[in-house]
């Protein structure tokens, strides 16, 4: 059996954010520090960059219409948890 890199890794929580509705709706986030790794609302799929600024633990999240949004917990965080 060949094992990855990550398989020594510790599990991280993944957060899922759906928006099925055709209007924008905020969701209030878990406690903990999120970082997105898919984005729907983008051709490739990478997130959209974070402007200057942008809170790095944000409390609530706006997703645009009918988008899904992938969230990976802060593997240091996860750690401390």
């Amino acid at each position: 059996a060949t094992s990855s890199p990550d398989a020594a890794a510790p599990a991280r929580s993944v957060l899922l954010l759906i928006n099925p509705v055709a209007e924008a709706c905020r969701f209030r986030l878990p406690a903990g520090e999120w970082s997105a790794v898919f984005d729907s609302v983008r051709a490739d799929g990478r997130p959209a960059p974070q402007p200057p600024g942008h809170a790095t633990n944000p409390v609530e999240h706006t997703l645009p219409a009918r988008a899904v949004l992938v969230l990976l917990e802060s593997a240091q965080h996860h750690q401390e948890s």
